[in-house]
């Protein structure tokens, strides 16, 4: 939901809040006041962690455990996202015209 800077979840018919307050920001941490900006992208590696590509803010955010922690900032407009294989992503960046190797 990138337009109210939230990742929603659907289970059993119902739709709630995953990550994001609803104001746009960067901070890190627990999944109830952590934010992001404009989320765009989301891939989820084997071991069930979460890779958001926040694209208002150019990071890649990671959720782990409950919270959430910005992987790599500096990013151009990150949409995209595809986990290939255990420790390596793929970027898209809109605005940089690229694929981008992130190693985690």
């Amino acid at each position: 939901d990138g337009w109210n800077h939230q990742v929603r979840a659907l289970a059993g018919g119902q739709v709630t809040t995953y990550v994001g307050t609803g104001v746009v920001g960067t901070a890190d941490g627990p999944l109830a006041t952590a934010q992001v900006s404009y989320p765009s992208g989301l891939a989820m590696d084997a071991a069930g962690r979460l890779f958001i590509a926040d694209s208002g803010s150019g990071q890649l955010r990671k959720v782990e455990n409950g919270v959430v922690s910005t992987v790599v900032s500096g990013l151009a407009q990150p949409q995209g996202i595809v986990v290939a294989g255990e420790g390596t992503l793929y970027v898209a960046e809109e605005a940089g015209h690229r694929v981008t190797v992130v190693y985690y």
